[in-house]
């Protein structure tokens, strides 16, 4: 099943976001990741993820995500999880 994550990242700056994607995005898009997006707020960044499933999730979080925010200095964000009823790619 398909899920949304919502993504809080207090603290966040632009220069470490873009390091965490010049890393992320190195190999191309990640295996399951179906949309992206993430933008910037008075404190830090909030996100949106959509996954083919929370396993593709996992594996991409543990094998590369994970240890790129690490690198690049990124607090752990606050995450929420939602089932997708319904997804209609483009």
């Amino acid at each position: 099943m398909a899920i949304s994550l919502q993504i809080s990242g207090s603290g966040w700056t632009t220069e470490q976001l873009d390091r965490l994607s010049e890393v992320v995005l190195s190999e191309g898009t990640p295996d399951g990741l179906l949309f992206h997006a993430i933008w910037l707020t008075g404190d830090g960044a909030e996100g949106m993820d959509f996954c083919a499933s929370r396993d593709h999730f996992d594996r991409f979080a543990s094998e590369k995500l994970g240890p790129a925010a690490a690198a690049a200095g990124l607090a752990p964000p606050d995450v929420r999880e939602f089932a997708l009823h319904d997804f209609y790619p483009r």
